[in-house]
């Protein structure tokens, strides 16, 4: 049986805890729940990033990550990396001119 838990406060810690032997998923608006929760479960975890102070707190973690033989992914999100991607298959295609603007 597979279950998601929307929250990892106290009551939504507690239902995992209870669902240990079942596939669980977590979704929790608070990175800091959500370190918890992957640390709790030793888990791999995989960050979409956007956010550089998260992305380089999850960086400062790799020894530890390492000691647990946790995975840990910060920054995989698709931007600005999709513009690469569109415009590597653009140039496949053999198009005529490519323009890239970086804006920030």
């Amino acid at each position: 049986m597979r279950f998601l838990i929307l929250g990892f406060g106290k009551i939504g810690e507690a239902i995992a805890d209870y669902l240990q032997k079942y596939e669980v998923g977590i979704v929790d608006s608070n990175e800091e729940a959500l370190k918890k929760a992957k640390k709790k479960a030793k888990t791999n975890f995989c960050d979409l990033g956007g956010n550089d102070t998260i992305v380089d707190k999850e960086l400062s973690l790799h020894e530890e990550a390492e000691k647990q033989e946790i995975t840990i992914l910060p920054d995989c999100g698709l931007a600005p990396g999709l513009a690469d991607v569109l415009a590597a298959f653009a140039y496949s295609e053999n198009c005529r001119e490519i323009r890239m603007n970086k804006k920030f």
